[in-house]
């Protein structure tokens, strides 16, 4: 029994860094493609219409606040 605590321990240390590692990785890929996102209201010549025509259909997205908690604080929770 003691083996089986010990090989418990130690999967679940291994699982805890690859979900931290996986949390990281997601983090780095959201902020990413946000920036890149962002940069677009610089990049089209129409005073940023078009990046705010975005920005509201986005507003629009149902459970928004879900999924912002889902996919954003609790990766970034687990990171921290």
């Amino acid at each position: 029994n003691a083996m089986d605590d010990a090989s418990q321990k130690i999967c679940r240390a291994f699982l805890n860094r690859r979900l931290h590692s996986v949390a990281g990785l997601w983090l780095t890929i959201f902020l990413f493609f946000h920036l890149l996102t962002n940069s677009q209201a610089a990049l089209f010549h129409d005073d940023g219409q078009q990046f705010i025509k975005s920005v509201d259909v986005l507003h629009e997205f149902p459970y928004l606040l879900i999924v912002e908690v889902v996919l954003l604080a609790l990766p970034l929770l687990w990171h921290a």
